[in-house]
């Protein structure tokens, strides 16, 4: 189920967005993971409305190739893998790797290793990729 947000840093920015989770309160831990103080959080109603944009967005392989090159740098300089991933969520452009990486950070904190993490995430690693 998908439910809006508003929220705000420990810095007092404001964000809003929405996150698809199974359950509210799944939801509400998932958000505070993410270090935000929430305002509210409300299911979206569910009418049938399709976001035509979603059937077009793909992940290129440029935008793996550079992902792969900032994930070996910043494994290089020994940062831990939540950060990694955490940090590079935030510096894509492209939006469905970004809520691919947010999806796999989740999954991170939770326990899951990141080879499973990535495996869940097909369109954009493939089985060759994860088992490098």
């Amino acid at each position: 189920m998908l439910y809006n947000y508003k929220a705000s840093t420990p810095g007092g920015l404001l964000q809003e967005g929405s996150i698809d989770a199974p359950n509210i309160d799944f939801a509400i831990a998932t958000i505070q993971r993410r270090g935000l103080i929430i305002i509210y959080v409300n299911p979206v109603k569910s009418k049938i409305n399709i976001d035509v944009t979603q059937f077009f967005e793909h992940v290129k392989l440029k935008d793996v190739v550079i992902l792969s090159r900032q994930m070996a740098t910043l494994f290089e300089a020994k940062v831990a893998v939540l950060n990694i991933f955490r940090l590079l969520s935030t510096e894509t452009e492209n939006r469905l790797l970004r809520r691919k990486l947010i999806e796999i950070t989740d999954d991170i904190q939770s326990g899951i290793s990141i080879s499973t993490a990535m495996t869940k995430h097909p369109e954009v690693f493939s089985k060759f990729y994860v088992s490098l």
